[in-house]
């Protein structure tokens, strides 16, 4: 009791840290509650739990961190760790390193690593390291190791692992491109591996060799690679699977090539009892597993980015009474396809179901879970919309069997009283881990719930942490565009001197799949209004027929927007090597760049920088060193603001009147002279090459928040009653008072002087002043306040402004650049701009202006102007007052 008593003392002496944020304090909680989160743990992994204590041993101390717990290696504690083996005989099986920060020149933290491993060589079982640098400390011998996880590990030439070292190694998980770690599988002593991982750029002939022989061993394979197999190596691939017989998993999600998938699938034979398989989800596939194994297959994991065929659906409905485990993932998925797959009647025998970007409306949802019984774990990712409270409530209800439950991100925050009084968490009687958004240990201390967690892998503290309001702005030398401004000249020589162009042949070489991959880390949205994920219009474009047509869009027209104008002016050998990298992707020879009609300078600029890349070899034939033939045009257009929608702009291209068309067909099946054509804003395709080049991973962590959810940077053009209008690139989350002070030069008068901001264009709707204090520019934040990104164009207004007269010329400008081609919509925008000047002379009541929009009104962007005058009504116009004249301040009314 004694000792208990000074542990427990010990546990409030220290000060609970996030790990991942020095500014985010965690709030104190009673003793009682620290000691039933370790209790319930059965592994002491600090950084999970994201606590961090004074002195690091006063939480190993507690008796349920030993043995079978995971010993987590940190630089802060590699010298905590150190000491305390010394004089206390632990032994720890499980071995995190977290080294990917580790100082590579100095050998301290090596030297207590080397130390460590030494003191528990013989009790290691499971080890997982990051840095190449780190597999030194393999140099001891451990006899026991059972399973090395080095997936993560960013491969060096100079440091090798000797796998001889262990020779009880049943399980490898190989990173990145390891053809020459997996060749030395090969070599005397052969281990009897049972779990294997890799990641390759193809499966070569020594691979498959590799295999081979470890075919009669295997139980678990994964594959992932970059490239299709060889044509000429098919045949041994089809020989090396017929030799599996023990294989219980099979992960070939990410193989590329829908040949090779079923290449393999055809191979195996059918006395390998499969139980569970990974895949992406290609035509008859299905068909052919339910063919070779109704019986065997417990797990089915399908990737369906084209959504479900009937006959899938027909098939996913015969198995759904043998399936345990079923995981979904594709946004294309439709409601009645998914209900008819997993439960078309009550299934009693699914008990594991996990679904990603599924769309989940809330009456089906609840059908979904009624006919669900027995799970026994459900986890939904990224759906939409969101998890709300109705929702948890008929989780609560409905699936009682629980063991793990993830549920995030959800909409509502469940509140204490709602958990109390509606069916709640405490249904679950055998829930074991649970991951969401609200946090099990606010559950634990406000319900007093006495559950018995045999496994809280996430302790999630953010909701009550205190967020710092310190923003940290985007630094220098993670800025894409560095001569925003002009300070340098655009010219081909200086651009390389800032990057541009650097080893472009290299990243043309590593091949399309490199370059997909980079990009889908990235999760890059097209920096246009609509930000669509260029990954999946990539993806969409790959597989096309040539030839294929790129087209970049210049045509900026929308008022307050100028952001394309200086990147062409300031950076025009950013666009032309992007354009290079996304006509490789998608096979086209030739790129055109459409520049609006006002923009000669632009014009001439890009040109000649056009003519430099060319006389370079940059362009042209083998551009850029490569096999790559590749060329640009530009084509000035007239200046119309219609143009700048994709389809009106390829038909201005094809010499046409430049109208939008309807869709379908969409531009990537039938677009410029009916071929495939991929359609970018020109800020995205400057944007793309920086990103290639650094990283997907430097650019998503750019701006990254406690969700993980904001993340890169892009660019803004701030103008209005500002005092410098400017044009810069910051981060996408970054904040509108911070943006306006520190590089506009901030509100005329000061910030108490104003009164409404359009955060992104003419198009998007105002936010009032009021709202504006701690307000972010991502799409999220914009979107509470009932805005949209828009372009990134930030104009500011100042008190005194009549809102009104300040609307009218938006009104105009969609009057006139609008389409017109249809009655609702040309009839709309004139009606909008006479009633609104009619109002400004107190003519007709602003009740009137609404009247109209109820019978005509389909023109949307000149409605959202229009709603930006006729948010709140004041009580005189309410009442009817005729006489009734507004004031110039009237721009308090609008809420857009």
């Amino acid at each position: 009791m004694e000792k208990r008593r000074k542990i427990e003392q010990d546990v409030k002496d220290t000060l609970p840290d996030t790990q991942c944020d020095k500014n985010t304090k965690a709030p104190r909680f009673p003793n009682e509650i620290w000691a039933k989160i370790f209790n319930n743990l059965s592994h002491g992994d600090l950084l999970q739990v994201k606590l961090v204590c004074k002195e690091w041993y006063q939480v190993a101390c507690m008796p349920q961190l030993k043995s079978k717990s995971k010993l987590v290696i940190t630089r802060q504690n590699v010298k905590d760790i150190c000491d305390f083996l010394d004089c206390n005989d632990l032994k720890y099986e499980n071995v995190l390193v977290l080294d990917k920060d580790w100082d590579k020149t100095s050998n301290v933290q090596y030297a207590y690593l080397f130390k460590i491993f030494k003191s528990l060589a013989s009790d290691v079982v499971r080890l997982t390291l990051y840095q190449s640098e780190t597999l030194l400390a393999l140099n001891n011998v451990l006899p026991n190791l059972r399973k090395l996880d080095i997936e993560k590990m960013i491969i060096d030439d100079g440091v090798s692992v000797d796998f001889t070292k262990f020779p009880n190694l049943k399980s490898i998980l190989m990173p990145q491109i390891c053809e020459d770690y997996l060749m030395r599988l090969a070599q005397p002593p052969r281990l009897g591996l049972e779990k294997l991982s890799l990641s390759l750029t193809y499966l070569s002939a020594d691979c498959l060799d590799v295999l081979s022989m470890c075919a009669s061993s295997l139980r678990w394979l994964t594959i992932r690679t970059i490239l299709p197999i060889v044509s000429t190596d098919r045949a041994r691939l089809q020989e090396t699977f017929t030799k599996f017989t023990q294989l219980e998993m099979l992960d070939i999600n990410s193989l590329q090539g829908t040949n090779d998938r079923r290449l393999i699938l055809e191979a195996l034979p059918k006395e390998n009892y499969l139980k569970t398989l990974r895949l992406m989800l290609d035509e008859n596939l299905l068909e052919l597993i339910v063919r070779k194994w109704p019986d065997s297959l417990e797990c089915l994991e399908l990737n369906c980015d084209n959504g479900l065929t009937r006959s899938d659906v027909e098939r996913l409905n015969f198995m759904s009474g043998k399936l345990r485990r079923l995981y979904l993932c594709g946004d294309e998925i439709q409601q009645g396809d998914l209900l008819h797959s997993i439960a078309p009647k009550t299934n009693k025998i699914l008990n594991e179901l996990r679904l990603r970007a599924v769309y989940l409306a809330e009456p089906f949802f609840h059908v979904l879970v009624e006919r669900l019984p027995n799970l026994t774990c459900l986890e939904l990712f990224e759906c939409d919309p969101e998890i709300t409270d109705e929702n948890l409530g008929c989780i609560f209800h409905y699936l009682t069997q629980l063991r793990i439950l993830y549920v995030g991100p959800c909409s509502g925050m469940l509140p204490i009283p709602y958990l109390s009084s509606k069916p709640n968490i405490s249904n679950l009687k055998h829930l074991q881990t649970l991951r969401s958004c609200f946090c099990p240990i606010n559950v634990l201390q406000d319900l007093r719930l006495e559950f018995e967690f045999k496994e809280l892998n996430r302790i999630e503290l953010r909701q009550f942490a205190e967020k710092s309001a310190e923003y940290k702005p985007l630094k220098d030398q993670d800025r894409i565009f560095t001569n925003l401004h002009g300070r340098h000249d655009w010219r081909l020589n200086s651009a390389m001197c800032r990057g541009d162009w650097y080893k472009i042949n290299e990243i043309i070489k590593k091949g399309r799949g490199w370059i997909l991959n980079e990009m889908r880390k990235a999760e890059l949205g097209d920096r246009a209004k609509r930000s669509f994920p260029i990954c999946k219009k990539l993806k969409n474009m790959k597989d096309k027929p040539t030839p294929t047509y790129l087209v970049i869009n210049g045509a900026e027209g929308e008022p307050g927007t100028c952001k394309d104008r200086e990147i062409m002016r300031h950076e025009p050998h950013k666009i032309i090597e992007g354009a290079l990298i996304l006509s490789y992707i998608i096979r086209a020879r030739v790129a055109i760049l459409y520049i609006r009609g006002r923009y000669y300078n632009e014009a001439c600029t890009m040109q000649m920088a056009i003519n430099e890349a060319c006389a370079a070899g940059l362009l042209g034939k083998g551009a850029a060193g490569t096999c790559f033939n590749f060329d640009m045009v530009i084509q000035r257009g007239g200046g119309r603001y219609i143009v700048g929608e994709e389809t009106a702009l390829i038909r201005c291209l094809e010499g046409e009147e430049g109208l939008p068309r309807r869709k379908p067909p969409y531009p990537a099946d039938c677009g410029l002279y009916k071929r495939p054509t991929l359609v970018f804003n020109a800020a995205t395709v400057a944007a793309i090459p920086t990103i290639i080049r650094r990283g997907g991973d430097w650019y998503s962590s750019l701006g990254k928040d406690n969700d993980n959810n904001v993340r890169g940077s892009r660019v803004f053009c701030v103008s209005g009653h500002v005092t410098r209008p400017c044009i810069v690139e910051e981060l996408n989350a970054v904040p509108l008072r911070y943006l306006i002070n520190r590089h506009a030069g901030g509100v005329i008068g000061g910030w108490n002087n104003l009164l409404a901001v359009v955060p992104g264009g003419a198009s998007t709707s105002l936010v009032p002043g009021r709202l504006c204090n701690n307000l972010n520019l991502d799409a999220e934040s914009l979107r509470k306040v009932n805005s949209s990104e828009g372009t990134g164009a930030v104009i500011v207004i100042k008190k005194g402004t009549n809102i009104l007269k300040a609307m009218l010329p938006i009104m105009k400008f969609y009057r006139k650049e609008s389409c017109l081609q249809c009655p609702e919509c040309r009839n709309a925008s004139r009606w909008y701009e006479e009633y609104l000047t009619k109002f400004i002379e107190a003519i007709q009541l602003i009740a009137t202006l609404g009247s109209v929009a109820k019978s005509a009104g389909k023109d949307r962007k000149a409605k959202i102007s229009r709603a930006n005058c006729h948010r709140v009504l004041t009580p005189n116009e309410e009442a009817g007052d005729k006489n009734y004249r507004p004031p110039p301040t009237l721009l308090p009314i609008v809420l857009g």
